[in-house]
């Protein structure tokens, strides 16, 4: 019985070391990484329908053939409020965490929601030096199958470049190229 157990936990240690292997492999192939900051939940399918929209809009960076835009995922707790008087120990975990993700992602571009984009700029309001509506962006373009949540409350943020300690300028001019297209729909 003792046997089965370590046969059975070693398995499951096993194909978990896999999936998270095989997890950061795949990401690590994506020409543009994107961070998706909501306090939505989404199916599946709407984050594949967002990534496939802006991949038409990028170039293949890596040569492998096909364009890929990954959305690193940051779920943020529907409850969180501008900070304040009324702030609560909650929210301030949410702020730690978001900060703690912008800090190690060090990404360029986000897509964040009103409520997640109205908490960063509390935090910093120079954080980003550009902001796009995604109605804005898709305003008389084929915008896929896209909800009126996606479009009316989504924006489409550039990091500033002085928010880094050593930018990226290769990375950067890139995935600004991205953002140019997919605002002219190119």
């Amino acid at each position: 019985m003792k046997n089965r157990k370590k046969i059975l936990e070693a398995g499951v240690l096993l194909v978990l070391t896999g999936g998270i292997l095989w997890h950061t492999i795949s990401r690590e192939r994506a020409d543009y990484h994107i961070v998706m900051g909501t306090s939505d939940t989404f199916y599946e399918e709407t984050y594949a329908e967002l990534e496939r929209y802006f991949e038409q809009f990028g170039r293949d960076l890596d040569g492998n053939g096909e364009v890929r835009v990954v959305f690193d995922r940051l779920k943020m707790d529907a409850s969180v409020r501008e900070p304040g008087p009324e702030f609560s120990y909650e929210d301030g975990i949410q702020l730690l965490k978001l900060a703690t993700e912008i800090q190690v992602l060090k990404r360029n571009v986000y897509f964040l929601d009103t409520q997640i984009l109205n908490l960063v700029k509390h935090y910093d309001k120079d954080f980003f030096c550009e902001t796009i509506s995604m109605k804005d962006a898709v305003s008389g373009k084929d915008n896929g199958v896209f909800d009126q949540k996606v479009l009316e409350n989504y924006w489409i943020c550039v990091r500033s470049r002085d928010t880094f300690e050593n930018p990226d300028e290769s990375g950067y001019s890139e995935d600004m190229e991205l953002v140019e297209a997919v605002w002219k729909g190119e």
